[in-house]
């Protein structure tokens, strides 16, 4: 397994946690920030209002680029005076849901290893999906369950750690025991 990168932030939390908020917080003092979406586009009016209130919140001298087959890539040729934000990591897996286990292992360990290789201060955001409701379908387990074993590769190698619950961020390197 990779070392700790102490350039890299994991970001995590709930939906609708404040999480994306804290992690644009924490870039806050950086002149050049490159903003990495994950989701693809998508044709429903709540998702599209509020990827509207995080674009209004972003300062408007950010870059962004949207990428979620292609995130590995992506973060392999981002300039190292750049920052990067990626939010977020669960529209990572949903690109990849329907791989066979074999073929999702192989893309979750390139971005493991473009995530280990990153030179510029670099945050990641990740949705807690296992505090809710068991999904009653295949596929929302699948989601689920991948989403959780990536979060918990990606933590171990980040250099700091954050649970964002309900607009209150705690960092887990001062109050948690890894496991």
């Amino acid at each position: 397994m990779f070392k700790s990168n102490p350039n890299l932030i994991l970001v995590s939390g709930p939906s609708s946690s404040g999480k994306s908020e804290w992690a644009e917080n924490l870039l806050n003092h950086h002149n050049s920030v490159l903003y990495v979406a994950c989701s693809e586009s998508i044709d429903d009016e709540d998702w599209l209002a509020k990827i509207k209130v995080h674009k209004n919140r972003r300062p408007k001298h950010w870059k962004f680029i949207q990428s979620a087959f292609d995130l590995s890539n992506t973060l392999d040729k981002v300039n190292s005076n750049e920052a990067i934000l990626v939010d977020s990591i669960g529209g990572f897996v949903s690109c990849f849901i329907n791989l066979k286990e074999d073929d999702w292992l192989s893309e979750q360990s390139k971005l493991l290893e473009s995530i280990h290789k990153i030179e510029s201060h670099t945050i990641l955001v990740v949705e807690e999906t296992g505090w809710s409701v068991v999904p009653s379908s295949k596929l929302g387990n699948l989601f689920r369950e991948r989403l959780g074993r990536l979060s918990q590769k990606i933590q171990v190698i980040s250099g700091e750690s954050w649970l964002v619950i309900n607009g209150r961020a705690l960092n887990l390197n001062q109050i948690s025991v890894p496991i």
